[in-house]
């Protein structure tokens, strides 16, 4: 499911001038999809049948699945600066994660604003993280990821974290048999894949990477990133109008970590009726987890443990797909659905504790 990365803009121009060639009488309109971090195997239509995305199986009955796409790399910045350019990663000169602030990026359009051009209403919201000169031509102000250098633009999290303040769910200290997620600064069960379980409370707010966190938000549905990208996005699109021609992004940052999930999603999963992976006694050698067999590594190698953090990923994937169906029933709603292009990409997977 996932697309080839350095067509992505061509395919959304291609598609449009496809559109405009059978004698539309109006520019269609763009929905652009967009999660972190997504197995191209977790989905329900790329034939698991663990997983529940009946919403983006939706999309894909009806429409083109690619199933021998690529990323154009396994980083976030540079596969979302090729996604959103249609250049390999050295033409747009972003190779890793540290080229979001590179100077020497070349002033190239992406999709977007060659859409901008010629008359789209274009916005974008969710997760960005590519260089912030890309966002130039958009309706609504985009959000960053890295602060140092837009001080005077707010980030995402920033913004994930006054939602949930607004939204009623407290920011508090973490109680027993509880840790602190960073990004949203609440509460959260870990499972004992987590890379701080069982560890003292008054450590509980320490910080570590977020790939090492796992659990359960025992709060609202709408306590998460998920929820608060989805939303932001629904509420754009139920004000675009007929006759204008619109391009939007909704970039979900799950299920990219910390692996937290509101308790609803993970309660649909049973972990030990989870499939455990054929590699799982690979000795890691060339495998992208292996930091000198470090006991974080070897949880990689305990079968009830990569059944918990597939648990808790396939859980954000099914919160993503509820919010899936609900763009999707917004443009039927509004009457889009006949002329609006919706393309469904990540920018690359997760291993997952796979080696092969």
């Amino acid at each position: 499911m996932q697309l080839k990365t350095v067509g992505l803009a061509a395919l959304a121009c291609s598609s449009l001038l496809s559109f405009t060639l059978h004698g539309q009488d109006k520019h269609p309109n763009v929905l652009i999809i967009m999660t972190d971090q997504q197995r191209w195997d977790a989905l329900g239509c790329a034939g698991n049948l663990e997983i529940k995305t009946p919403n983006i199986d939706r999309l894909a009955k009806g429409g083109v699945q690619f199933r021998n796409a690529y990323s154009s790399c396994p980083v976030s910045v540079p596969a979302r600066s090729s996604i959103l350019t249609g250049l390999t990663i050295f033409n747009v000169k972003v190779l890793g994660n540290t080229d979001i602030e590179n100077d020497d990026i070349p002033h190239v359009p992406t999709f977007d604003q060659i859409l901008s051009d010629n008359g789209y209403r274009t916005e974008y919201y969710g997760k960005w993280h590519v260089p912030y000169q890309f966002a130039s031509k958009y309706n609504n102000e985009v959000r960053t990821t890295n602060k140092s250098k837009f001080t005077n633009v707010q980030t995402n999290v920033e913004g994930f974290r006054q939602y949930l303040d607004k939204t009623g769910v407290v920011k508090r200290p973490a109680g027993p048999g509880e840790l602190i997620d960073n990004m949203s600064q609440r509460p959260y069960i870990p499972l004992p894949i987590d890379g701080r379980y069982g560890i003292e409370p008054e450590n509980a707010a320490q910080k570590v990477s977020q790939a090492q966190n796992f659990g359960i938000f025992d709060g609202p549905a709408n306590g998460s990133l998920a929820a608060y990208e989805g939303a932001e996005a629904l509420e754009a699109l139920k004000k675009m109008q007929q006759g204008k021609a619109f391009s939007l992004t909704c970039s979900f940052g799950p299920p990219h970590p910390p692996f937290v999930v509101p308790k609803q999603y993970a309660d649909m999963y049973n972990a030990s009726e989870l499939s455990v992976p054929e590699s799982i006694n690979d000795d890691l050698q060339n495998a992208p987890y292996k930091r000198n067999k470090t006991p974080f590594d070897l949880r990689f190698q305990n079968p009830a443990l990569v059944q918990q953090m597939k648990k808790v990923y396939y859980a954000m994937v099914t919160q993503v797909d509820e919010w899936v169906g609900k763009l999707l029933d917004e443009l039927d709603r509004k009457g889009f659905s006949e002329n609006t292009l919706v393309v469904f990409v990540s920018d690359y997977g997760e291993m997952m504790g796979i080696t092969d």
